[in-house]
């Protein structure tokens, strides 16, 4: 017995050595990769915000004039980013260290869920594989809200993997629980929930009904927790559901109707595979997207044909099974039904993904599968050299700070680039996307005033957005502002230098190491008296 149980955790020293190591390796180039992206600094600039009002219910304060919503919604992630930004302070490593934390722990849960599938050195073999996926790396590494929810559907799948699908009532509140306390991280925690769902909803036909108690109590509780954080956010604006919707609609352009959404789901794969972004760095995913989908299109005939299995192993091989692909649809079902597409959601598909390929090759022999595995590390090593190494060489966001730390000093009142809020002191920076609010012909001129700005970071890219109107009106707002803002700059300012970066001058992903697009002039206003600096 004594052997048994030691057998049962020896595998777990690896396991926890390998998540070490890979922790240390993977933050010793946490600000490099991927290069920094103003969602990071949105994020990280509310939570330093809130820091600063002693309150949650705040908004952005580089957002003065555009439109926003204050809630409760990312709660807990603002929360969380408190805690990193007190103790290592404003930097993009402190946020995007969260973001590792959190990997590090799906990486275990991803090794229970592999053991609970193939044994223990399956889930080993299982977590290297997910560890080497290149978006699973960008998501640790990037300063949103992504890997924590991967972390809540990792957990939830583990539970359900041990209850077949089929949650006692307590199991239920814990499965609850878990959703519950995402919403407080992102409303793609509905995903979480749907998964859920989809999950318990296929024993529940199978059994005509039985076990519906427990898929009722898991949307009580959950809905409990849905009514809390909203009732947290009509705290915060009496009008919060009415402006959030109204903000969505304005914000992501979300179809309304089914076909459209079910359009743009596929589109949404489609400029996955096809590295189509706009404004996010996509890597290379082809391989991992190909794999998965032969993964799952085999899995399905495999089980019909399994579906009477013989041996004790092929029937929970075809428990196991239906479980994952409940799940699978559970995601396709929520993301279609919240309609909103962002590129960084694909690692919610990828991690389920891993998982299919991975109870596909339990159908093969032992060192089938050991020879499978170590094909696949070795393809996506090479792949993430390349991929990784390319901007690592790159400018890193610390010389664009001190680039702009060169001619403009941190208390200085500005507007520019989000991307630059990491090194403004908090409240001293007015991002872009507030301009085409301003109306009237002398609107900027009293907004530069009354605001007190003493420094304008005029970008080439500014000039491209121009010129290319209305195609990037959705993400950063109408361009028709860039010409009055570029006079004014020429008749109101003077300038004070200018700095070139391939990297962090142009936030569109075509533009970034374009030598067109990659110049920074800074203007100093000087047409009117306003307190120095």
């Amino acid at each position: 017995m004594a052997r048994k149980i030691l057998k049962k955790y020896l595998v777990l020293i690896p396991v926890f050595l390998y998540i070490g190591i890979y922790g240390l390796v993977s933050g010793s180039f946490l600000g490099r990769f991927p290069f920094v992206r103003s969602d990071e600094a949105w994020l990280a600039g509310l939570t330093r915000d809130m820091m600063n009002a002693g309150s949650f219910g705040v908004t952005e304060s580089f957002f003065d004039l555009k439109p926003r919503v204050p809630h409760a919604i990312k709660l807990l992630y603002h929360w969380l980013q408190m805690g990193y930004l007190s103790v290592f302070g404003y930097r993009v490593e402190a946020v995007r260290l969260l973001s590792l934390t959190a990997a590090l722990l799906c990486l275990f849960l991803i090794f229970l869920i592999g053991r609970r599938l193939g044994g223990g050195w399956f889930g080993l073999l299982l977590t290297v594989a997910v560890s080497l996926d290149i978006q699973f790396i960008y998501a640790s590494h990037f300063a949103r809200q992504e890997i924590l929810i991967c972390a809540s559907l990792m957990a939830c799948l583990l539970i359900l993997l041990g209850c077949s699908g089929r949650p006692s009532p307590r199991t239920a509140i814990l499965l609850a629980v878990i959703t519950g306390i995402s919403i407080g991280f992102h409303p793609n925690s509905f995903l979480c929930a749907a998964m859920c769902g989809s999950v318990m909803a296929v024993p529940i036909v199978k059994a005509r009904g039985r076990g519906l108690a427990s898929l009722l109590i898991y949307i009580g509780v959950t809905g409990v927790f849905a009514v809390v954080f909203v009732g947290i956010s009509y705290g915060f604006d009496p009008h919060f559901l009415t402006d959030y919707l109204r903000y969505g609609e304005e914000e992501f352009e979300l179809s309304g109707t089914a076909s459209g959404r079910l359009a743009e789901f596929f589109a949404f794969f489609q400029s996955i595979f096809q590295r189509e972004s706009g404004t996010y760095y996509l890597p290379e995913l082809r391989l991992e997207m190909i794999g998965m989908a032969l993964a799952g299109g085999l899995l399905i005939p495999v089980r019909m044909i399994l579906r009477n299995g013989q041996t004790g192993e092929e029937q929970v091989w075809c428990s196991h099974t239906d479980l994952l692909i409940a799940a699978v649809l559970g995601l396709c079902t929520g993301m279609l039904v919240i309609g909103r597409y962002n590129q960084t959601s694909i690692v919610f598909f990828l991690l389920p993904g891993w998982l299919l390929v991975g109870q596909l090759l339990l159908l093969f022999e032992r060192k089938g599968r050991i020879l499978i595995f170590s094909l696949l590390f070795a393809a996506m090593i090479y792949g993430n050299g390349g991929q990784i190494g390319i901007q690592l060489g790159a400018p890193s966001c610390d010389s664009y700070l001190e680039q702009i730390a060169a001619l403009v000093p941190e208390d200085a009142k500005v507007i520019g680039n989000l991307n630059m809020d990491f090194y403004f002191d908090q409240g001293k920076l007015l991002d872009y996307r507030n301009l085409p609010y301003l109306e009237g012909p002398e609107a900027l001129k009293n907004y530069v005033k009354e605001q007190h700005i003493r420094y304008i970071f005029y970008t080439d890219e500014l000039d491209y957005l121009y010129d290319h109107r209305p195609y990037y009106n959705a993400i950063y707002g109408n361009a028709m502002f860039t010409r009055d803002l570029k006079n004014f700059c020429l008749e109101c300012c003077e300038p004070v230098g200018s700095f070139e970066n391939p990297v962090y001058a142009a936030r569109v992903i075509s533009l970034i190491r374009d030598q067109s697009c990659n110049r920074v002039t800074v203007y100093k206003v000087c047409c009117y008296d306003s307190p120095p600096r």
